[in-house]
């Protein structure tokens, strides 16, 4: 079962889903630390710093996205 992912490099279906795994969980994390720091703390944070991390979390978002666009795509015994 290999995929191939639009990169040059083919990929199993195993390991795309273990990435989008990675990546869901590190988005996590993010939103989660970003919310504490911006909810639960009297810090002042830069909106420089602010636009950073957004930048972050889509980033992240539009690869979570991408990967569920080859999973959807993946075609059993062939490549896509």
């Amino acid at each position: 079962m290999i995929i191939r992912n639009g990169t040059g490099y083919d990929v199993t279906r195993d390991e795309l889903e273990n990435k989008l795994v990675r990546l869901r969980d590190e988005l996590e994390d993010l939103e989660e630390t970003f919310s504490f720091n911006l909810c639960n703390t009297s810090a002042h944070i830069n909106s420089g710093v602010v636009a950073e991390h957004e930048d972050e979390m889509n980033d992240l978002k539009a690869e979570i996205a991408r990967m569920e666009g080859l999973l959807a795509e993946y075609e059993p015994g062939g490549l896509i």
